[in-house]
């Protein structure tokens, strides 16, 4: 009996350390949000060790008073691929991407603490303080979520290892660094890799925001005059954003080969491929589709099996088949 109950006791205490350490964590995560200001410099680092793959982001964002620029740049194998220089201020959000146009669109989102890599107190299964740090070890379902929201679809997590390391300053958090190694298998193909994530805050509450100071070059998106030719935006495609012509009459923009967007005129339809897997947006139904998931814009009804991850999926692709027209300066397709 005595035993049971020593073994009751050291029980409880790991459940209650436990619960202290996530609520350090939790209450610390919160806090971050009241900055005034900050420089938020965070990298992310995804590599498919039997695919030859790695793709990198590498982000600098400068915060204050709920006004921000972030200056990214993505790499694909070593070579880059994506440049983006984005602001909020006055209300709009400005992007800048190399090789596009310049623009700009309303934006009234709460920017103050955007660190993707928050998780619940359910998210996680170990956790431990030492070295005046916190150790998290995630669970599979969170292992899982970082996958699917970052690399791929999975059918099967066959094994995965990963830790996540917060380091809190004066009840604030101050950087966060997330490793995970998996095999998983992406219905008919076996993959084994790794993705790394780190987020730093420094120069806190003495950060000044990088403002735009001449944001006359910038074109207000829902102002483009929609005055072109089908064949005129296909033109734009070719020459201007770096679409082919497939055997299929199909347009696609391969960015790096496992990332690309495809036109399809003849059955007014845009596809986002993103590595094995691909999210539809028929411009002329209103009608997103992603596996076994239907959305109706127009109606603003769903079909099918939809996970939430599954409608943020859908809205990706229709979202960027916008953005593409916005580089052809315009908002909506050409009637034939």
């Amino acid at each position: 009996m005595r035993l049971i109950k020593v073994l009751l006791c050291i029980l409880m205490l790991t459940a209650c350390s436990n619960k202290n350490i996530y609520d350090k964590y939790a209450d610390a995560y919160k806090a971050s949000g009241e900055y005034q200001s900050y420089t938020n410099k965070t990298a992310a680092s995804i590599i498919i060790d039997n695919a030859d793959y790695q793709y990198d982001i590498n982000n600098v964002l400068y915060y204050e008073n709920g006004e921000l620029s972030l200056y990214s740049v993505n790499l694909y194998n070593g070579d880059t691929y994506g440049d983006c220089k984005i602001n909020v201020q006055d209300n709009k959000i400005y992007y800048d991407c190399a090789g596009s146009i310049k623009y700009y669109e309303d934006f009234d989102q709460d920017t103050a603490n955007m660190n993707d890599l928050y998780f619940t107190k359910d998210e996680y299964d170990q956790a431990e303080e030492k070295d005046g740090k916190l150790y998290f070890t995630m669970s599979k379902d969170y292992c899982i979520k970082i996958i699917e929201q970052s690399i791929m679809q999975i059918s099967d997590l066959k094994s995965y290892e990963n830790k996540m390391i917060i380091s809190i300053e004066d009840g604030k958090l101050i950087s966060q660094q997330f490793e995970l190694t998996f095999d998983a298998d992406s219905y008919d193909a076996n993959y084994q890799g790794s993705y790394k994530y780190t987020s730093n805050y420094e120069n806190i509450n003495n950060t000044t925001n990088e403002r735009l100071n001449d944001t006359s070059l910038y074109v207000d998106i829902n102002s483009i005059v929609n005055d072109k030719t089908l064949d005129e935006v296909k033109q734009i495609l070719i020459d201007e954003q770096g679409y082919q012509i497939n055997d299929q009459g199909l347009y696609v923009c391969d960015f790096n080969g496992n990332e690309s967007y495809i036109f399809d005129f003849d059955n007014k339809q845009f596809t986002y491929v993103y590595g094995l897997n691909s999210y539809t947006y028929n411009w002329k139904s209103m009608i997103g589709t992603y596996d076994k998931c239907v959305y109706n814009y127009e109606t603003q009804e769903e079909k099918g099996i939809c996970s939430e991850d599954d409608l943020d999926k859908i809205e990706e692709a229709r979202v960027n088949y916008f953005t593409e027209l916005a580089f052809c300066k315009i908002t909506e397709m050409p009637k034939e």
